[in-house]
């Protein structure tokens, strides 16, 4: 997941290197790079870590949990208290199954080591057996030697979260293609148009209403009609921004009060096609957040559609 995430953060100051004029355009896509790469680099780095040593001279089990920039954390068992020491599996195929230490008190409760299972059954036996060695411990009977603990669900608990999970990914899918389109057309109108010189010859601020006549603040697009030539052929636009999107009064204000009637600008436009404009070289955050929030639950979705494969009734 770290590795991902700086990866993820090295393609945004990749963008933030292409088709911008100005110190904003450059400046939004690099800091949610920065933003990538910084928790990608904590991730990899600062794991907490638990150590179990077991003392017979103080009679102690002494759990340490450490963190950076926390206070190393002490917790101690007494050993009488602890009746055996197992190894837990979530699945059924040896091949892959994953594993985990846990502690069985006299009382009955489990204590496993950490919260999630991982690879590596052969290392974690050889730990589970020096314990057990340690402490003068049985082996537990062999239909036991590898306890499986995994989240007890019904078929209708199974079903319903399957259908759930089958949404959620449907839902991300949707968005993230929605995100990925807009991406792609702001990214390749940038960088692909050229630049031409226009000539205003109105402008204007679209309102545009709630959808579905509901409670909310209408939101507003900059019009700005413009004409240009391009090998002696007149053409006309209206585009302020690659998307053509909207926003609040002030923004699109602002944006409109940048050109005068009458007065002649520097656009963009298609060289292959030549009636497709637009007039600033403006980046939106809307693309990234339809792209990366889905693509985070689709991640998600992913490990709940793994761990549900992994329980049994």
């Amino acid at each position: 997941m770290g590795a991902f995430l700086v990866l993820f953060g090295a393609l945004f100051f990749g963008i933030a290197s292409l088709g911008a004029v100005s110190l904003w355009d450059h400046a939004v896509p690099a800091i949610v790079g920065m933003l990538f790469v910084i928790g990608g680099m904590l991730t990899m780095v600062l794991p907490s870590t638990q150590t179990f040593a077991f003392d017979k001279t103080q009679r102690l089990l002494i759990i340490t949990r450490e963190a950076a920039f926390r206070r190393p954390v002490r917790e101690d068992v007494k050993l009488r208290d602890i009746a055996g020491i197992d190894l837990e599996r979530s699945g059924d195929l040896e091949g892959g199954a994953l594993f985990r230490v846990a502690l069985v008190l006299t009382d009955g409760a489990r204590r496993p080591w950490t919260t999630y299972y991982r690879s590596g059954g052969t290392q974690m036996r050889a730990v589970v057996e020096a314990a057990r060695h340690f402490l003068g411990l049985e082996a537990p009977a062999a239909t036991n030697t590898a306890v499986r603990l995994v989240a007890v669900l019904s078929a209708s608990q199974r079903r319903s979260t399957a259908w759930l999970l089958a949404a959620g990914v449907a839902v991300f899918l949707v968005f993230f293609f929605v995100g990925a389109r807009l991406l792609w057309l702001q990214e390749a109108r940038l960088i692909r148009y050229t630049p031409v010189r226009v000539t205003i010859n109105a402008t204007r601020i679209d309102e545009i209403p709630v959808s579905g006549g509901s409670e909310g603040e209408p939101s507003y697009r900059p019009v700005v009609t413009y004409h240009y030539e391009i090998d002696g052929e007149r053409h006309t636009g209206q585009r302020v921004t690659p998307l053509n999107t909207t926003g609040g009064h002030a923004w699109a204000a602002q944006r409109v009060a940048n050109y005068r009637i009458g007065q002649a600008y520097t656009a963009w436009h298609d060289p292959a096609l030549p009636t497709e404009s637009f007039l600033a070289r403006e980046r939106v955050i809307v693309p990234y957040l339809f792209t990366i929030i889905p693509l985070l639950g689709l991640i998600l979705c992913g490990l709940g559609i793994a761990g549900l494969r992994k329980t049994r009734i």
